[in-house]
């Protein structure tokens, strides 16, 4: 099996951010994922540990012929303050 690694800077206002990653663990995005994917597993963990991190776990169903797909996503930030 492959596997794979990307890291990314997101270069959005901070609210912006926040609000998409806010919204990934609303009813409505848990809906759309059991609609598309059935019963696969879906998880969003916040705080881990007591940091400033998520956690976004999901498979992916994919058509006849093709294995499901897992993909995991963890975000993190740093604190700054405007000094």
């Amino acid at each position: 099996s492959a596997w794979g690694m990307t890291k990314a800077k997101i270069d959005v206002p901070a609210e912006e951010l926040f609000a998409w990653l806010w919204e990934l663990n609303t009813y409505n995005m848990k809906a759309e994922h059991k609609e598309a994917n059935g019963d696969l597993p879906r998880a969003v963990w916040e705080n881990l540990d007591g940091t400033r991190s998520l956690q976004y776990t999901k498979c992916v169903k994919f058509p006849q012929g093709i294995s499901n797909r897992y993909f995991e996503c963890w975000f993190t930030w740093e604190a700054r303050t405007t000094e």
